[in-house]
């Protein structure tokens, strides 16, 4: 089992953020193998070589190379807990689970939930690519239509002036997550990021929202709401 090439961009961008968290001020921190025949990986950090926390990222067994849990050692478990369990969120990645556990010392376990990746939208078009069109032109026209009630005076106004308004995006967000609710495959997801992108497209918006980067982000944030 092995992390595959966008798990290993998403440990190397938390190690540089670890970096600058106040909590990890004068800290040193490293990142390695930790165990070969797992694919397990470490963050490590010390404190004039005291230990302070260790990261442990295990990948998915189905063999996806996805990041599938994180075990936390160290100081501050109570506050990671917390924190963890409230906002179902950790390195911006989502939550589906996390427990108290103790094996030679205590830690915590956190399981990650699936959110889909760049590498996903890409791979999904290129697979089902026009067999998707109806199922986008459908969402789309659902969601144009039911936001239009939900929209104060101010969005519209928006709209018509080409403003972007992130409030008028997180009710089409909104709505499309009750639709998703209803069949999560990720060709719907993929269907309904499009339909918000192209919508978003439409109202001149940027082109940016029906791009690989752009609709990845819409797709997550459907995904946040459920």
């Amino acid at each position: 089992m092995v992390f595959n090439e966008e798990s290993l961009e998403i440990l190397r961008d938390i190690e540089q953020n670890i970096c600058t968290l106040p909590m990890y001020n004068f800290c040193q921190v490293r990142s390695y193998v930790h165990n070969y025949s797992n694919g397990s990986r470490a963050i490590d950090i010390s404190r004039n070589g005291v230990p302070v926390n260790l990261y442990l990222f295990y990948p998915d067994e189905d063999g996806s190379g996805k990041i599938d849990s994180i075990a936390i050692y160290g100081s501050y478990l109570q506050g990671f807990y917390n924190s963890i369990q409230s906002e179902k969120m950790i390195f911006g990645l989502k939550v589906k689970a996390i427990y108290k556990d103790s094996g030679i010392e205590d830690f915590l376990d956190v399981y990650l939930d699936y959110m889909m990746t760049k590498k996903d939208i890409q791979r999904i078009g290129n697979e089902y690519g026009l067999s998707l069109l109806p199922d986008m032109i459908r969402h789309k026209s659902y969601l144009q239509k039911a936001v239009l009630s939900a929209l104060s005076t101010k969005e519209l106004l928006n709209i018509k002036n080409s403003i972007y308004d992130d409030g008028v995006t997180q009710k089409l967000i909104d709505l499309a997550a009750e639709e998703y609710r209803k069949n999560k495959t990720e060709k719907t997801l993929y269907a309904l990021a499009m339909s918000i992108g192209t919508i978003l497209k439409e109202y001149e918006w940027g082109i940016e929202h029906v791009l690989s980067d752009g609709l990845c982000k819409i797709a997550n944030r459907i995904e946040l709401k459920l």
